[in-house]
């Protein structure tokens, strides 16, 4: 992202001030962070992750929220399909390439009965992924 600014011919502290803000996984830190973010008048939110989306979206309503490293936004809450959505809010999610990897798998170990997986019941990205691993 900051390579992409610079190509882009923005430089820091001249064009935009970056804050950098890490929870180290901590869910209560991130709603402090996203809070503190609001409260300093962020212009701008880029969140790394799902947790961090639905954060951002509970917390910062009026600021331009930008995602990425998301499967789903609609299953975060960003909205129902990618036209309607929420209208502070855009970005960039990957929808996993289950299908192909069923079939490396299928070719690489042609005598599997079955596949296992882990996930966390409370993080709805987690979810939506072991039902598109099931769906394949």
């Amino acid at each position: 992202m900051i390579a992409g600014f610079r190509e882009s011919g923005l430089l820091e502290d001249r064009d935009y001030v970056l804050s950098r803000r890490n929870a180290q996984g901590d869910m209560a830190t991130v709603s402090a962070l996203i809070d503190a973010a609001v409260s300093d008048r962020a212009d701008m939110l880029i969140t790394f992750s799902t947790p961090t989306l639905q954060a951002a979206l509970q917390r910062a309503r009026n600021i331009p929220i930008i995602f990425t490293y998301v499967s789903s936004p609609h299953a975060a809450g960003a909205g129902t399909s990618d036209t309607e959505h929420l209208p502070n809010v855009t970005g960039v999610y990957m929808l996993p390439a289950y299908d192909d990897m069923l079939a490396l798998i299928r070719r690489v170990v042609p005598q599997v009965k079955s596949v296992g997986t882990l996930f966390v019941p409370s993080e709805v990205n987690s979810v939506f992924n072991r039902d598109q691993l099931a769906a394949a």
